[in-house]
């Protein structure tokens, strides 16, 4: 196993990093489902009005491990950079949205 992550992740580190586009939501929303090393996210709370909890989830599963965990209060905004290297997402990537509505970019290196 660990054999093949490396290889996976090899053959990622030769890919770009592409933004992958988050429209309005406040459902969960398949990124891709391609294997992918996530590298960073923006994500903005897009009521203004009420907090918004959502996940990274890299097995595509929202009861699956959590890659990344985003707490936003009412009207703001959050960035963060996994810088190069990233978090490998074997199964695809999922935003799973806990509450409230997001919208914003993830980052990512997606496999062909």
């Amino acid at each position: 196993m660990a054999d093949s992550n490396a290889t996976l992740r090899d053959a990622l580190m030769e890919r770009p990093v592409l933004p992958i586009p988050i429209a309005t939501t406040t459902t969960d929303t398949t990124l891709t489902s391609k294997p992918c090393l996530l590298c960073g996210w923006s994500l903005r709370e897009t009521t203004g009005s009420a907090a918004a909890t959502c996940e990274f989830d890299g097995s595509r599963d929202p009861a699956g491990p959590t890659t990344g965990e985003i707490l936003l209060a009412a009207g703001t905004s959050s960035s963060f950079s996994l810088m190069d290297e990233g978090v490998l997402c074997e199964s695809g990537l999922l935003l799973h949205v806990i509450s409230g509505s997001v919208k914003g970019v993830a980052y990512a290196r997606v496999g062909a």
